[in-house]
């Protein structure tokens, strides 16, 4: 186990008037290899949860157990935090600010006070797994793309060689090419530079076809988590709550209320398809 939260709250502005719960007694752990999706609607906890797993803000109440050791009641659970927990924020491009490609990536491994040295070897790794060549390394990053700064931001964190890598909402404002393209990206990093991957998506088809795992919230709480299958073969209960599913899903769904018979746990198009063509051909 890597990481664990065991009954985790948060309240924003505790005692004060205006008070708000974030998060309500969620609990759930990352084992080694896992790809965990988070699901859920604006504002159900999902950013918080991931500041939580980063040390960027402690729990108001439950344990964070990183390899067993509760870091929640530290006074800096970041300074335990750091370097194993990287968290990659929705348009992280937004950060970008140093002068060149190569000094931005090289951030983040100085702040762990490693040396210069291991610092650009580690940022040359961390570019080539993210598909930017070492022309890139002069550039300004404000001089690069939409789709190339958040390589660079996604760079910046592994360089660090986090276990855990978290993405809030990674395939924001990428058009499908771009999603499958940071996907594919995503698998090639994991077990290379960091051993598990949580990422946070309003789309349930990405998180049919790459997590293994999903966690979704409900208004701070836990509706459910299992294997992607596990959850969405419950889509009565998502949908009841408002949440949609997997296009794949619902068509199948759609075709057994006509009368048919298919296994709505089919998830990939090519899945349904091989389903659907041997119906036909029988």
């Amino acid at each position: 186990m890597l990481i664990e939260l065991i009954d985790v709250s948060y309240t924003y502005e505790n005692k004060a008037p205006h008070e708000r719960r974030a998060l309500n007694n969620v609990s759930f752990k990352v084992e080694k290899g896992e790809v965990w999706g988070i699901i859920g609607h604006t504002g159900s906890g999902k950013s918080t949860l991931t500041e939580i797993m980063s040390g960027l803000i402690k729990p108001s109440g439950g344990e964070v157990l990183l390899h067993g050791e509760d870091v929640s009641k530290l006074k800096n659970p970041m300074s335990k935090i750091k370097g194993k927990v990287g968290l990659v924020f929705q348009y992280p491009e937004h950060q970008l600010f140093e002068e060149t490609v190569l000094k931005d990536i090289c951030f983040g491994p100085s702040n762990l006070g490693l040396d210069e040295e291991e610092c650009i070897k580690r940022a040359k790794e961390a570019m080539e797994l993210v598909g930017l060549g070492e022309e890139y390394a002069t550039l300004s990053p404000f001089e690069l793309s939409g789709g190339e700064k958040r390589r660079v931001a996604i760079a910046g964190i592994i360089a660090m060689r986090p276990e855990i890598l978290v993405l809030d909402e990674p395939t924001a404002g990428l058009d499908p090419v771009g999603r499958d393209m940071l996907f594919k990206m995503l698998g090639d990093i994991k077990g290379k530079l960091c051993e598990s991957i949580v990422f946070v998506s309003h789309s349930m088809d990405d998180v049919a076809l790459y997590a293994d795992k999903v966690l979704v919230l409900n208004e701070g709480s836990v509706l459910m988590q299992g294997s992607v299958k596990e959850v969405f073969e419950r889509s009565g209960e998502l949908e009841a709550a408002g949440l949609d599913v997997p296009q794949v899903t619902r068509l199948l769904i759609r075709l057994n209320e006509m009368g048919h018979s298919f296994d709505k746990t089919l998830l990939t198009p090519e899945a349904a398809a091989d389903a659907i063509y041997e119906r036909l051909k029988g």
